[in-house]
């Protein structure tokens, strides 16, 4: 799978959707619609610039970047889960 024009593929980690804590107490995940998520670049596409040509990405694969996941697509290729979302949807680069 490769990604293709402004796009990146990231792998997030599953987490887990409820945890209990030591007393008992059950904790749910929060609403994943408005959550800032982490992962891994597993994929990255080109740039388009003005001129007609195209420019590498700021991040490569094995980056982990900080995005919105209101911004990401989701997308399940033969069992692995990636989230599609443009360059600058980044926040941050760890």
């Amino acid at each position: 799978m490769r990604a293709s024009n402004n796009n990146l593929l990231v792998i997030v980690p599953e987490a887990p959707s409820e945890r209990t804590t030591a007393s008992g107490i059950v904790l749910t995940a929060p609403d994943t619609e408005s959550t800032i998520i982490s992962g891994e670049v597993f994929d990255t596409g080109v740039v388009p610039l003005a001129d007609g040509t195209f420019r590498d990405m700021r991040v490569r694969r094995g980056d982990k970047v900080w995005f919105p996941m209101f911004k990401a697509s989701k997308i399940k290729h033969e069992g692995v889960t990636y989230h599609v979302i443009t360059e600058d949807a980044i926040l941050a680069v760890v």
